[in-house]
């Protein structure tokens, strides 16, 4: 009976070490994953201080896209953008680069804030040419913008719960000789804002919104891009024989210039 337990004994000695083993080695890896967090940070933080070589940005860029939700082709879109407004950093994700180092001025920040800003902005829309209410109670102005939200949704054949709109703000100081300015609308979810920019004809047979007109809530960056496509819109127009007119059309991360016949 003595060698049975003397074989328990040392099977149960056996299944404590190695359970301490274990327990050593994911102390160690816990630690090494630690360090190497640590350390990566500081890479980054270094490279974006100094330079970033190529695949450094791709794979900060490809974890911003995870995080995210963003397609792909929004990226390079967004890459594109900034790369025409002097940022670098742009031809990385397009895999336009020669040679393997950024210099300082389009670094893997710029980029990544314009993915952030872009996601913040991307419930939002911004509403022209609906009066304001004259009161001077700011509630009141506020409900007031919120009916004629709930309206124009209503009249584009959606039904829109005012619990979907999240927060809503007159851009500019209020100024009660000047009562139209533009309405900023944050909503909870993007489903709504794409649906009413499909419905945009159904608002246009009403002659209350002749001059209500209705944009993304759009970043700098953006602005920008799309200043430079009307323009090259309008030279395009200028140059044509007059049988097609130049527009800017598509969402926000993919707009281009197209040519529509008359």
């Amino acid at each position: 009976m003595r060698g049975i337990d003397d074989q328990d004994d040392n099977s149960m000695d056996a299944v404590m070490y190695y359970h301490t083993c274990m327990t050593l080695q994911c102390s160690m890896d816990i630690n090494y994953n630690y360090c190497t967090s640590i350390q990566r940070i500081n890479d980054i933080e270094i490279a974006i201080e100094k330079k970033c070589d190529k695949e450094e940005v791709r794979d900060i860029v490809s974890q911003e896209i995870i995080k995210h939700k963003c397609d792909e082709e929004r990226v390079r879109e967004i890459a594109k953008e900034e790369a025409l407004n002097g940022g670098a950093v742009a031809n990385v994700v397009s895999e336009d680069i020669e040679g393997g180092v950024l210099p300082n001025q389009g670094t893997v920040t710029t980029v990544l804030e314009e993915i952030n800003e872009r996601k913040t902005r991307e419930n939002n829309l911004i509403i022209f040419g609906i009066t304001e209410n004259e009161s001077e109670n700011k509630q009141e102005r506020i409900e007031h913008d919120v009916e004629n939200i709930v309206q124009l949704f209503k009249d584009a054949k959606i039904t829109l719960d005012i619990e979907n709109i999240r927060k809503t703000q007159r851009l500019g100081k209020y100024d009660k000789e000047k009562t139209n300015r533009p309405l900023l609308v944050h909503l909870k979810s993007i489903d709504s804002k794409l649906t009413l920019f499909r419905n945009m004809h159904y608002i246009r047979s009403y002659p209350k919104y002749q001059k209500v007109n209705v944009s993304n809530d759009l970043t700098k960056s953006e602005r920008e891009e799309e200043k430079r496509l009307w323009a090259e819109a309008k030279k395009l127009q200028e140059n044509n024989s007059g049988d097609f007119l130049f527009k800017v059309r598509g969402p926000p991360w993919a707009r281009k210039v197209v040519k529509i016949k008359r």
